[in-house]
């Protein structure tokens, strides 16, 4: 998986864009998403780094357990893992983010209630 100073340079760089998969792996995605029914995660982010990798930001509630946080995450890794036809990445979201992912189209992939 991806390391915070690899995302900050990569943002640093304004290298991410939109992200580009393939919609069957999109969908697993999102529905293994929806499938954790965790109440931590607050939006989930999903941007291009490239053409060969896919990078996912979850952005937790501040009311969010760290166990929660680390199950989320621990649990979204090992899904990715599994899939075939695509490189993933996770990272966590930080407040310096927010400008470069909102001009990015369609970064934002969920948003609780």
């Amino acid at each position: 998986m991806i390391y915070k100073g690899y995302v900050n340079s990569a943002f640093e760089s304004n290298e991410l864009s939109a992200y580009s998969l393939e919609n069957d792996l999109h969908e697993q995605v999102l529905c293994f998403i929806h499938s954790l029914d965790s109440d931590a995660l607050a939006r989930l982010f999903a941007v291009g780094k490239g053409d060969a990798l896919t990078v996912y930001i979850p952005d937790f509630r501040a009311s969010a357990a760290r166990s929660e946080i680390e199950g989320f995450c621990r649990s979204l890794e090992d899904f990715l893992s599994s899939l075939v036809g695509a490189t993933f990445a996770v990272a966590p979201y930080a407040d310096y983010m927010k400008d470069t992912l909102e001009k990015i189209d369609c970064s934002l992939i969920f948003e609780a209630e």
